[in-house]
Formats: C-alpha cells, structure tokens, sequence
C-alpha cells in the first residue's frame, strides 16, 4: 500500500457545500488518474492481474490519498523478494517452458510504483485543469480583435 499526501485536504471541509464538492470530486479524478497510471506499468500492463488488483481512496480527515493493491504478490514484485521453498518441496517455475526447480529465487525489484508516481505532478495538475480550468494565466479569445 502507498500512501499520497495531499497538502490542504483538510482545508476542504472549511469551503461552503459547492466548493466543498467540487474539491472532492476533483481529488477523486486524481487519484483515480494515478492509479490507472501505476495499473498501467504494472507487470502485465492494467489488463493484468496486478493492474486489476489496484483500487484509489481518499481518508478525508486524514488528508490522505491511498493507492493500493489487493495482489498477493504485489509487493514482492514491486520491491523484490526471495522466494524460499516450504518444507521439502522446491520452488518450481518454468523458463522457456522447461521446469525448474530450486531452493530459492529472487525476484528483481521492478519498482513499478515508482514509475507509475513518476508523472504525479503532471496527471494531478491535468485534473485540477479539467475540474477548475487553468488558474493565473490570462487567456486571449481566438478570433479577429475589434
């Protein structure tokens, strides 16, 4: 599970109703972004069952924005691993399509959350713009002056 902090988020409960909505509406669409991002770079891409297992929520209270993954092996390819046997029987996998056995393996780390978060300032900022426009610049009307 991976933790995003959102500076502010408590100050949403101090808006008047509209506001107040639009804000939460806003921080659901990002998150939401950011998880079909990481989904998107898991292994097996989001049609995989890692990509499928992540699911977004958002702690209120706690200002606090959560991108997890339901996968029993999530971590362990996220971060990398050792697989050791249990008991008497080895580890089997296959390689090519010829099964092996060993005492151990060890998952590389494939940092998939890592580069999933890679662009998080760009997809938060695209869902700030669909939901409140762009703040602070002027925009000039297309067409002839008068």
């Amino acid at each position: 599970m991976y933790k995003v902090s959102i500076d502010g988020l408590d100050r949403l409960e101090k808006l008047p109703a509209e506001l107040s909505q639009a804000g939460r509406a806003f921080l659901i669409d990002a998150i939401e972004d950011l998880k079909d991002e990481v989904a998107s770079v898991a292994p097996g891409g989001a049609a995989g069952s890692v990509g499928r297992s992540f699911f977004a929520d958002i702690i209120i209270p706690a200002a606090v924005a959560r991108i997890a993954s339901d996968h029993p092996g999530a971590k362990a390819l996220d971060k990398g691993a050792y697989i050791r046997r249990t008991g008497w029987r080895p580890v089997r996998f296959y390689v090519g399509g010829q099964a092996v056995f060993a005492r151990w393996v060890r998952l590389k780390p494939l940092r998939y959350m890592q580069k999933g978060l890679r662009h998080r300032n760009a997809i938060v900022g695209d869902a700030f713009e669909r939901h409140f426009g762009v703040i602070g610049e002027e925009h000039v009307a297309a067409g002839p002056s008068a």
